[in-house]
């Protein structure tokens, strides 16, 4: 125990993706193509949705940050930043619009203590961690963007480093106020527990959104037309996913288990899904939460014949449920 200073977490990680978006129908060109609904003036803001195909597949995920006039930045921790802009440009016809790839130094996550810190640090006024507020999102070309972020449970910030030396001189103040570094396997049980899927691990090009519980909350209903958007609607409002997200618990997995995802899960000569990711309870090494997206009329035949290394399931419930009840 290390007295308050505990308190300060931070996580580093590398963005694949730093997209500079411009251009006076840059605004307008966003809104059309991306899943979720971006504010429209000048107030700054950052937003979470997906780039769907026109059947309503998830092809990505990102991060769209307004910082200041006709400047939006596009991030993405897990797709390539050529990925997504190509599904941009594939999309512009006469609009004008910007699109250049940025390379970052690293990206640091952390709650609203560790941002204190780097704040001070860095010589940037304090942020706010409150939304579409003019003090929440921060941007100077000679140290990077600055955005609220509750992916560690709680308020905090994400800093984004266009330099090594900020993103060392970042580090190095965290170290010395005694941070601790969150790893990426409890990254990803803090994701869970709040419902988020791992795009395009979890979910991808192959899937729904609405298979993944990111509707309404990265797929908006209430927004005009966007690509994709009425395969979301229709599924949401009138049909029902033939396959779902859930998490499986492993109580008596050993962690020297030899398993190679994403598995297919068949019984009975029946395709039932796939597990796809693996992790690691955080106080138990012998309990486990697998994410696998599995065909919901087949439930009761996975909980009773699913085995994984010769291990029966503990429990199984939607990705929502588990980040309800998960502590």
């Amino acid at each position: 125990m290390k007295g308050e200073n505990q308190l300060l977490k931070a996580y580093s990680h590398k963005m694949r993706s730093c997209l500079h978006v411009s251009g006076e129908d840059a605004y307008s060109f966003l809104q059309s193509q991306f899943s979720n609904d971006l504010p429209k003036g000048e107030i700054p803001f950052e937003r979470y949705g997906l780039w769907l195909n026109v059947k309503g597949r998830v092809l990505a995920d990102s991060v769209i940050v307004h910082s200041k006039d006709e400047d939006y930045y596009i991030f993405s921790e897990n797709t390539d930043a050529s990925l997504i802009k190509e599904i941009l440009e594939n999309h512009i016809i006469a609009d004008d619009v910007e699109i250049e790839s940025i390379e970052l130094s690293g990206s640091i996550l952390v709650n609203t203590l560790g941002a204190n810190v780097l704040c001070h640090k860095l010589g940037i006024p304090a942020r706010e961690a409150k939304s579409e507020t003019s003090n929440a999102v921060y941007q100077d070309l000679s140290v990077g963007l600055v955005f609220p972020s509750k992916r560690l449970g709680e308020n905090g910030f994400v800093f984004c480093f266009l330099d090594n030396a900020s993103h060392d001189l970042a580090k190095e103040a965290l170290e010395e106020a005694s941070v601790h570094w969150i790893g990426a396997n409890e990254m990803h049980l803090k994701r869970l527990a709040l419902g988020t899927p791992l795009v395009p691990n979890e979910i991808g090009p192959n899937d729904l959104a609405g298979e993944g519980n990111l509707v309404p909350s990265a797929a908006s209903l209430s927004k005009g037309c966007y690509l994709g958007q009425e395969v979301v609607a229709r599924l949401y409002h009138v049909g029902k996913p033939q396959r779902q997200l859930f998490v499986m618990t492993f109580s008596a997995l050993s962690e020297s288990d030899s398993i190679e995802l994403p598995m297919s899960i068949s019984i009975e000569g029946r395709s039932l899904g796939e597990l796809r990711t693996l992790y690691q309870d955080a106080n138990d090494s012998n309990k486990w939460y697998g994410v696998a997206l599995l065909k919901v009329r087949y439930l009761d035949l996975v909980q009773s014949e699913f085995r994984l290394a010769s291990h029966p399931l503990d429990s199984l419930s939607t990705l929502s449920e588990f980040s309800q009840n998960f502590e």
